[in-house]
């Protein structure tokens, strides 16, 4: 038990990127798998998926180079806002592939998701990378790290999968979507329970209880 919390203890600080990152990648690779699905159930007629998809992965990639010049964010306890943002902004873009019924609404709402995504997970690989706690006289465990969560990650793909699959609910594609969302939109909602109540339990450490005590008026 008590290795059990030293070892929580020592990986707080990626805690919650590593949640975000297990939880929405499995989403990600379900919505970009079943897209043209969810379209063909928009417009019957002749498409532009190649080229919306060929377009927005275009677009991810530009916009992935945008963390190259944030470097002195990834270090910063702001980027769990991010998370947030990124989460919301995520989840109701979702919704409004599974609900809309205008096939440019359904491109664009895409595009957004699919570049959002794409920016935030490279924001967190790097947070991750820079927060990996380091053994004594040993290296940081990046491998480690990123393996294990690669493997939950597709773990709660395979989840979701049988549970919306014919296995068990034999969910109709717009239903499928309409769960990553939620999914999604669940996960923003963790993050802000967590921040409350990170923020309502933190006690300032020593150094900063003394440094208070030295500027009271004698």
């Amino acid at each position: 038990h008590g290795r059990a919390v030293s070892m929580l203890e020592k990986y707080r600080p990626i805690l919650r990127l590593s949640v975000w990152f297990i939880v929405t990648l499995p989403v990600h690779t379900l919505v970009v798998t079943y897209y043209q699905v969810l379209i063909a159930t928009v417009s019957s007629v002749e498409t532009y998926n190649g080229s919306v998809i060929a377009g927005a992965y275009v677009l991810a990639a530009l916009v992935t180079l945008l963390p190259s010049r944030m470097e002195h964010y990834f270090e910063s306890d702001s980027v769990h806002i991010l998370l947030v943002v990124a989460s919301t902004t995520c989840g109701i873009l979702i919704f409004t592939m599974a609900l809309s019924v205008n096939l440019s609404m359904v491109y664009t709402s895409f595009i957004l998701y699919h570049c959002i995504f794409e920016f935030v997970l490279t924001v967190i690989y790097a947070a991750i990378a820079k927060r990996v706690p380091a053994s004594s006289g040993q290296k940081k465990s990046f491998a480690m790290t990123f393996s294990f969560n690669i493997f939950l990650a597709l773990s709660l793909q395979v989840l979701i999968q049988l549970i919306i699959g014919k296995q068990a609910l034999a969910l109709d594609i717009r239903s499928q979507f309409l769960c990553f969302g939620m999914i999604v939109l669940a996960l923003a909602f963790g993050m802000v329970s967590s921040l409350l109540f990170s923020s309502s339990t933190s006690f300032p450490s020593p150094a900063d209880t003394n440094m208070a005590r030295g500027r009271q008026p004698l």
